[in-house]
């Protein structure tokens, strides 16, 4: 049911002559049992001065079930107006055929279209598609106060195709969902394009058993290029590059490995427990203050509870630490001996199935005693492979050096059409210097105590020292002493580590860590945040980053989103804060490759803050805005 609030206000209209004039704001509400597409909440804030901007309110978005993570993270993107910009670019360039190119080293360039458009980019497209009627519609009314939500359903829908994880209408994560949309976009045009090349090249129905080695050998060529060399849409935006500088304490050489982004992940840092929590610490015994020896590898929920329960059945057990034969006490000796037998079997079996211990030590158990305590828990409740050996892993090393493109693309037979771009997973090789890159600004130094969004950046990118299991396997190390007396074991050194940004990206995407695993339970961190409106992040940047900064060696970008998870882990809410405001054409510009200098001007643009809660939209200020408990942040480079 709407319920429907009337106020009255008198403004003095100056540039009518003084004459007072008499206005209606109305308000809206919408109870939380009202169903999708109805009217949306917008709250108009009459302590404010009205807003020159004529820009339409956000527009609320359906709940279809526990889906605030979904809807929070739409109304961030929704305020990202290069993206829509750039997504409907790729669209024009699929429906109009407009020619792309791709060219390798030894193939000729290649001339095609891309292929048809994928269900996700489609219904991502028809969602920007559906905003842009709705608030064509609101202007158009000139009724701005109120506005009609719009049901997701159709790209929800397309979430679910691509993963099964957000099936069921559960409570999911904002941030796993924001790398999952992007991630089906990316691959989307992936596919794309290498359906122009099998188009291009006449081979799009062709079975990979029916394609000569040569034109096998092409496609998987132009396939490498693709993925590799062609940034797509979603890289344009999103896409940043860091830089891994491992420095060895022994050989001093620096080891640098590049990995690719579409946000950036950063810790946020809780104070010491509390004095009482310490007190009550004091009196736990031995077998206690062993539980709190937590695996180093994270596990599920399910596994620590599991383990959990295991550690509290081996507690209980300590004390009869006898013979599985006392089970039977009482007992006839033939109907003991059968009991005996049972016993031993029932019991060896159920720790087979909690992997207490391996196969092989089964006959230890039967037919002899067993303390429960002594039995080694395995830190992980799944298997994994089986590593290396130290002397198979030089090999791989040495192997894939000595490999060239055209082994990386020898075709192999018996494969579907979809998979003529297969090709072995190509290694990546670390380069070697003598020097840590230095930084495009200077190192930022954090107050005492301070817990703001650059505070998480210096703790992200400060050195890590590499010591006792977590040591560095040298290359060079290794190399030297193989070369002196042939031991090709790996050396492990200790080493620093440390992490930069190499390419800083358009859009900006932090994911803060609040969800952290605490010994056998998942706990969020609640402290706050200090948010910057205007970020800088030339003291977490390399000197690579010189061609993207401004005249004085900046790289600013100004806030615009904020995703925020209140309440508890099982009982959670996620909503957005955006801000509305003029649309950078320069950025654009800077994504097609025309020459732009970045903005001195470090001032944020001027813009209106809202909070959305679904359908509930309601006008707030920037100050509630930066004093909310954020998991995400969206920033938009300032140019």
């Amino acid at each position: 049911m709407v319920k429907k609030r009337v106020k009255q206000r008198r403004i003095n209209n100056k540039q009518n002559g003084g004459n007072i004039k008499s206005e209606k704001i109305v308000e809206y509400e919408v109870d939380k049992d009202g169903g999708g597409g109805g009217d949306a909440k917008v709250c108009e804030d009459s302590n404010e001065p009205e807003e020159t901007l004529n820009l339409p309110p956000p527009i609320g978005l359906s709940n279809l079930g526990n889906t605030c993570f979904f809807n929070s993270v739409l109304q961030s993107l929704n305020q990202t107006p290069v993206l829509s910009t750039v997504v409907k670019l790729h669209i024009k360039q699929t429906l109009d055929k407009i020619e792309q190119e791709v060219s390798t080293s030894s193939q000729p360039t290649l001339k095609y279209t891309l292929d048809k458009l994928g269900p996700m980019t489609t219904a991502f497209s028809n969602f920007f598609d559906g905003i842009q009627v709705s608030n064509t519609m609101s202007t158009l009314n000139k009724r701005p106060t109120r506005t009609k939500s719009i049901s997701p359903k159709n790209l929800f829908n397309q979430l679910c195709n691509k993963n099964a994880k957000f099936r069921g209408y559960q409570q999911q994560d904002s941030q796993e969902f924001f790398h999952c949309l992007l991630e089906s976009l990316k691959q989307e045009e992936i596919k794309q394009r290498k359906g122009g090349v099998l188009h291009a090249l006449g081979l799009y129905n062709s079975k990979a058993k029916d394609v000569s080695d040569d034109e096998l050998k092409k496609v998987r060529g132009y396939g490498v290029q693709i993925t590799e060399k062609t940034s797509t849409f979603v890289e344009s935006v999103f896409g940043g590059k860091l830089i891994s500088c491992v420095q060895c304490d022994e050989c001093r050489m620096v080891t640098k490995v590049t990995e690719s982004f579409v946000d950036i992940s950063l810790p946020v840092i809780e104070e010491q427990t509390s004095r009482g929590a310490m007190h009550r610490r004091k009196g736990v015994d031995k077998d206690e203050a062993d539980q709190q020896n937590i695996p180093k590898t994270p596990l599920s929920k399910h596994a620590l509870k599991k383990m959990k329960k295991q550690r509290k059945q081996a507690r209980r057990a300590k004390p009869t630490n006898h013979d599985v034969s006392d089970v039977t006490m009482g007992i006839d000796d033939a109907v003991g001996t059968l009991a005996n037998h049972v016993a031993e079997m029932v019991l060896s079996d159920a720790m087979m199935s909690l992997k207490l211990f391996h196969e092989e030590d089964v006959l230890q158990v039967r037919g002899g005693s067993i303390d429960v305590t002594s039995l080694n828990i395995p830190e992980e409740e799944e298997e994994s492979p089986e590593e290396p050996s130290e002397e198979d892993q030089l090999d791989e090393t040495t192997s894939d050096k000595d490999s060239t493109e055209d082994e990386m693309l020898k075709p192999t037979r018996n494969q579907k059409v979809n998979s003529l771009f297969d090709t072995p997973m190509k290694k990546v090789t670390p380069k070697k210097s003598r020097q840590i890159p230095d930084l495009l600004g200077h190192r930022f130094q954090p107050a005492s105590e301070e817990c703001s969004v650059q505070s998480c950046f210096h703790q992200f990118t400060k050195p890590e020292i590499l010591t006792g299991s977590n040591k560095f396997g040298c290359e060079v190390c290794t190399n030297k002493q193989k070369s002196t007396d042939g031991n090709k074991k790996t050396v492990y050194c200790n080493a620093s580590k440390q992490m930069l940004i190499k390419k800083p990206p358009v859009i900006l995407a932090v994911h803060l860590k609040r969800f952290q695993q605490a010994g056998f339970n998942l706990r969020k961190v609640n402290k706050k945040v200090e948010i910057p409106i205007v970020l800088d992040l030339s003291p977490f940047s390399t000197v690579d980053c010189q061609t993207y900064a401004d005249s004085e060696s900046r790289l600013l970008y100004e806030l615009y989103a904020i995703v925020e998870h209140s309440g508890s882990l099982s009982r959670g809410h996620y909503t957005a804060y955006v801000k509305l405001k003029p649309t950078n054409d320069n950025l654009i510009k800077f994504i097609n490759k025309e020459d732009i200098m970045p903005d001195k001007d470090t001032e944020p643009s001027k813009g209106v803050w809202y909070h959305t809660s679904d359908t509930n939209v309601s006008k707030t200020t920037q100050a509630k805005a930066l004093n909310c408990n954020a998991y995400m942040l969206f920033y938009e480079r300032i140019i």
